[in-house]
């Protein structure tokens, strides 16, 4: 007879792993189904981490969650050829407060959060796709896998396998995600001054490797949207600037 369980979360993203978690914590006999290798292992994106959410969840997070650099400012622009129209936040006044937004690598995130759902219970396998859900009548009562005798039973099945969740549109359950419905983010950094004459410190740049930078000077941004270069310049429907500061201690 199948095993049953009482909850199988599909993804080990941030959604899938904080569902996983909770739920355990709460004494459920939780699967969590991964097809990666290991969480994490599919995802090559940054992302800004809402340290308070989190904080909610895991208490105490901030010192202990992967984190790269505090977010100390961030401006939004809803923009077209022509005009633009945006909003500006900027957090962290006093030098005792703690941020409340940091810069993260997603495989890395991940992969902590993941450990934390497992301490709590979870079962994770991992190199397991999804293919389809099980149904009895209009009640879906589990998934079916790729792997052999694949089909596993649940009384909750939480879907947090992405924003294509390609089993979600099987089902029938949402529609084919629209290009103009996604945004797409890119990260960068615009200012690098020389700092062969003015004390400097090392910072990572977005694209993994190191870089030198003015501690005064660093910023990263981002622009969600269809995005489209040209020369130094990057188009796009929507966009966003933020302004780091040192990674938290």
């Amino acid at each position: 007879m199948a095993e049953k369980f009482d909850a199988i979360v599909v993804g080990a993203g941030p959604s899938g792993n904080t569902a996983a978690y909770l739920m355990a914590k709460a004494g459920m006999k939780v699967l969590q189904l991964e097809r990666g290798e290991y969480p994490g292992s599919k995802n090559v994106q940054g992302a800004i981490m809402y340290a308070d959410a989190l904080e909610a969840v895991i208490p105490n997070c901030r010192r202990q969650a992967p984190f790269e650099r505090a977010v100390l400012e961030q401006r939004m622009w809803l923009m077209d050829e022509r005009s633009h129209v945006g909003s500006h936040f900027r957090g962290t006044v006093d030098a005792d407060e703690q941020p409340t937004r940091y810069t993260v690598i997603r495989a890395n995130m991940d992969k902590w959060l993941s450990g934390k759902a497992q301490d709590a219970g979870v079962l994770l396998i991992c190199e397991t796709t999804v293919v389809d859900l099980l149904k009895k009548g209009e009640r879906v009562v589990g998934v079916r896998t790729d792997r052999a005798r694949g089909d596993v039973f649940a009384d909750v099945v939480v879907l947090a396998d992405g924003v294509n969740s390609l089993v979600a549109t099987k089902a029938g359950l949402r529609p084919r995600v629209k290009a103009q419905d996604v945004a797409l983010a890119v990260k960068g950094c615009t200012s690098c001054p020389d700092t062969r004459s003015r004390s400097a410190s090392t910072s990572r740049a977005t694209t993994g490797s190191w870089s030198r930078c003015s501690a005064r000077s660093r910023r990263a941004w981002s622009a969600p949207g269809s995005c489209t270069r040209t020369g130094n310049r990057s188009r796009s429907a929507s966009a966003a600037w933020s302004k780091t500061s040192r990674r938290a201690a």
